[in-house]
């Protein structure tokens, strides 16, 4: 239940008895378990994270452009943005329990596409590639919110998966 309110609503817009209506827990059982808002976020964002970091990682069977045009052209419901980046966006990203989780996938996904754009003779630093393409999906997600038009995240991605795709690519990937 947590997972899901924290993704749909954010942190900052979820209360405790919020999840605890959801997932039909008392107050009693809540704050056996946790100590309050900030650790239950931490629980979940683990979890979400992870969840995450697993589907990133089944998108390619291998490296490089497969990977890439894995991440950039995986469904994405745009209009309701980034399960794990919207919280990314908000005050509480100053709380290291909230922060780190989130910061955590972001590496993950980060590494992997380094070591993807590294496979990729661009000419570019990968590390830099890598951080273009998580930007361009955020992004497209932001984009896509504020003019309530999905197909502005789908024309990012397909933008950028098009320009990669034109570099070609080096060793088992050409």
């Amino acid at each position: 239940a947590a997972k899901t309110l924290l993704s749909t609503q954010g942190y900052e817009a979820t209360s405790p008895r919020d999840v605890q209506a959801s997932s039909g827990v008392g107050q009693g059982s809540f704050y056996h378990h946790f100590a309050g808002k900030a650790d239950l976020a931490f629980a979940a964002l683990l979890s979400l994270a992870d969840e995450m970091s697993d589907a990133f990682d089944s998108l390619a069977d291998g490296d490089g452009i497969d990977l890439i045009g894995g991440y950039l052209n995986v469904p994405r419901d745009a209009l309701s943005g980034c399960r794990i980046g919207r919280i990314a966006m908000e005050s509480s990203m100053a709380d290291d329990r909230i922060r780190v989780p989130i910061a955590g996938y972001f590496s993950h996904m980060r590494l992997r596409l380094t070591g993807a754009f590294s496979l990729l003779d661009t000419g570019m630093a990968p590390e830099a590639l890598a951080d273009l393409a998580i930007a361009t999906v955020q992004g497209g997600y932001v984009l896509a919110r504020v003019t309530a038009d999905p197909q502005a995240l789908r024309n990012a991605t397909s933008a950028l998966d098009s320009l990669i795709r034109s570099f070609g690519a080096t060793g088992d990937d050409r």
